[in-house]
């Protein structure tokens, strides 16, 4: 693909609202906030039972923190709701904002540590995803090998 062409594609992806550069959390907050309707909440100043989704670290009886990722923190699954890493608390969270987000305005999810990595991770993995495939229907509406990056 020239340069000229690739600058418009690029242009034609920024009208779609995604850029070039690394976003920063804000950003990413941002950018599921508009396109998925979901608020991030991580003080829990919400009433009780409003949120549509929930990550958050609790503590066992003798003492191990494990992480808990739910849409209902009342009916907690044990083999499936409850890591003991938070290494794979993106995957879960992932598809909470595709599963649920979208569905209605204003979506709540509580997320008790929004600085932690896995929740960046989340958010970016979203925001590539979506990226990736406006990237390829670009492509297919311009008739470009996708290849040609």
């Amino acid at each position: 693909m020239n340069e000229i062409t690739l600058k418009y594609v690029h242009e034609k992806m920024r009208d779609k609202g995604f850029t070039d550069r690394d976003l920063e959390l804000e950003d990413l907050l941002a950018y599921v906030r508009y396109n998925y309707g979901i608020i991030f909440d991580q003080d829990y100043n919400q009433p009780q039972h409003c949120y549509d989704f929930y990550i958050y670290e609790e503590s066992t009886a003798d003492g191990y923190s494990v992480w808990v990722a739910t849409p209902d923190d009342k009916d907690v699954y044990i083999n499936q709701d409850v890591f003991y890493y938070d290494s794979r608390l993106h995957e879960p969270l992932v598809e909470a904002i595709y599963d649920i987000g979208g569905t209605v305005d204003d979506i709540y999810f509580f997320i008790s540590d929004m600085d932690s990595n896995w929740f960046i991770h989340a958010l970016q993995t979203v925001y590539d995803k979506d990226y990736e495939k406006a990237w390829n229907e670009l492509m297919q509406e311009l008739k470009v090998d996708k290849n040609e990056k």
